[in-house]
């Protein structure tokens, strides 16, 4: 080997390396889809509404969209999200996170009948690091006066994956969550904060394999 090759294979061995042990990938990693103009689990001051979703690796979540249907003006501007833990296809009693009144852009899309139908797109930046699993995405969306005049439902989906939604009432806690049957809309956007052992494993393997050959030619 050229002592120019035996230069160059460690320049390349690095990069490679460095490039892998940043993102493994961004943008959009889960999709629960579209909205259907269907009413799903209410997420006002009185009940809670959560879907779940899984992460493949270490993952850094970005940013969630959401679908609703509202009563015009009920909402008062608090947004709450939060994440579970998962029990067998519920959410589990282990808060990961709460927070409240995220950074968010908030759309009118048109109307479902009475409804105002709107988009939510809320920054998950604040929430942190998941490992690989299955986890529930709770939504609270305050509103105006009496919540049972001031309806605010998360929008179902004819998709979906995972488990079907769950609510819980706010009044009456103990009485745990119970399973809406059906989907809703929304997608997650976030990045893979490392390299899956796998991946760095066959990287190995191929630079092993590319410095073999290289000596070979000596």
């Amino acid at each position: 080997m050229s002592f120019g090759k035996k230069r160059i294979l460690p320049v390349v061995v690095a990069v490679a390396l460095f490039a892998l042990s940043g993102n493994l990938w961004a943008g959009l990693f889960f999709d629960n889809g579209g909205p259907n103009g269907e009413p799903g689990g209410l997420v006002n001051n009185t009940v809670v509404s959560a879907e779940d979703f899984t992460v493949s690796a270490p993952t850094v979540l970005e940013s969630m969209t959401f679908w609703t249907l509202e009563d015009p003006g009920a909402h008062d501007g608090t947004v709450i999200y939060t994440i579970y833990g998962d029990a067998g296809g519920s959410p589990s009693d282990t808060i990961i996170t709460s927070v409240f009144n995220p950074a968010y852009s908030k759309a009118l899309v048109g109307n479902v009948g009475n409804w105002a139908e709107y988009v939510y797109t809320i920054d998950l930046s604040a929430a942190p690091e998941l490992n690989a699993g299955t986890y529930w995405m709770a939504l609270n969306l305050e509103t105006f006066g009496d919540a049972n005049d001031a309806m605010i439902f998360w929008e179902h989906t004819d998709a979906g994956l995972g488990d079907p939604g769950h609510v819980i009432s706010l009044a009456n806690y103990g009485f745990g969550w119970f399973s809406l049957g059906a989907e809703h809309a929304f997608n997650l956007t976030g990045r893979v904060s490392s390299p899956a052992p796998l991946v760095l494993m066959c990287l190995g393997v191929a630079l092993f394999g590319f410095s073999s050959r290289l000596r070979a030619r000596q």
